[in-house]
């Protein structure tokens, strides 16, 4: 059991049961609302066994809210549930969710907003248009490296591509350099892209739930949301940056390294 969906999912029952819109007698009295912290002890045996309520929790949030006739009330991306970093505080972390291959994955989305802690990287504006497109395709190709390595995400966010190519090329007497490791992981990010487009997948999943472009919530003293408007562009230039078509599908073939030169007349 995931502990992130579990809480995404309970979260959304408790909406639902306080909107009213869950079937009579769903939680079975197990006093299902918003403040009973009692009641996810018993929730977890619920779902892990899937019992009364937890049969239909266990789905998910996205499967529960569908059910109800709400699927809107799911925070969650390609069907997978937002982790407690919320996008709207950073146009970076909207961008790692929408297009984690996987969904709002709390390790292919990332630690966005922490982007200064890895490698050594410098710290970008939470809310640039211009450098949040480059900043995911980055953090997500050294994940993917990391993923490949077998090595702890946590810890490897602090080294950046440099250490891994030393430490490969040393351990196995080949030229592993950090250029080579770049285009190993865009080849893999392209190879699972190419995987979703088989199965479904089309732009339009690369987004966040529609709550985060009409809410807003206080960051530094305004009101900020990821309008409609926001996450297209930068699904656009994410495309553009990854070297895929207005689609998102990778070229066919294989294509030389790309730079990591943001798109052409955009500004911050």
């Amino acid at each position: 059991m995931d502990t992130i969906s579990f809480g995404g999912t309970v979260a959304c029952a408790m909406e639902l049961a306080e909107a009213g819109a869950l079937p009579p007698g769903f939680d079975g009295g197990r006093g299902l609302r918003f403040g009973n912290a009692a009641v996810l002890e018993r929730l977890a045996v619920d779902v892990a066994h899937r019992l009364g309520p937890g049969d239909l929790l266990a789905e998910g949030s996205w499967r529960l809210a569908s059910s109800c006739g709400h699927p809107e009330a799911s925070m969650s991306v390609k069907r997978m549930e937002i982790p407690a970093y919320d996008p709207r505080a950073s146009f970076t972390q909207a961008l790692g969710y929408m297009t984690s291959p996987s969904g709002a994955c709390h390790l292919r989305g990332g630690y966005a907003v922490s982007l200064a802690f890895f490698g050594g990287a410098k710290e970008i504006p939470r809310f640039s248009l211009l450098q949040s497109p480059i900043a995911i395709r980055n953090m997500q190709n050294i994940g993917i490296l990391q993923d490949s390595l077998g090595v702890c995400r946590f810890t490897g966010y602090a080294f950046g591509s440099d250490p891994w190519s030393r430490m490969l090329s040393g351990a196995t007497g080949m030229d592993f350099s950090v250029a080579r490791l770049e285009e190993i992981a865009n080849r893999i990010a392209d190879l699972e892209r190419l995987f979703n487009l088989e199965a479904g997948a089309v732009p339009s999943d690369d987004a966040l739930p529609a709550r985060f472009a009409e809410s807003p919530v206080v960051v530094a003293g305004e009101n900020r949301i990821v309008s409609r408007e926001t996450q297209e562009r930068m699904r656009r230039d994410y495309y553009q940056v990854r070297g895929w078509d207005a689609n998102g599908r990778p070229a066919a073939g294989p294509r030389p390294p790309r730079r990591l030169d943001p798109p052409e007349g955009r500004r911050p």
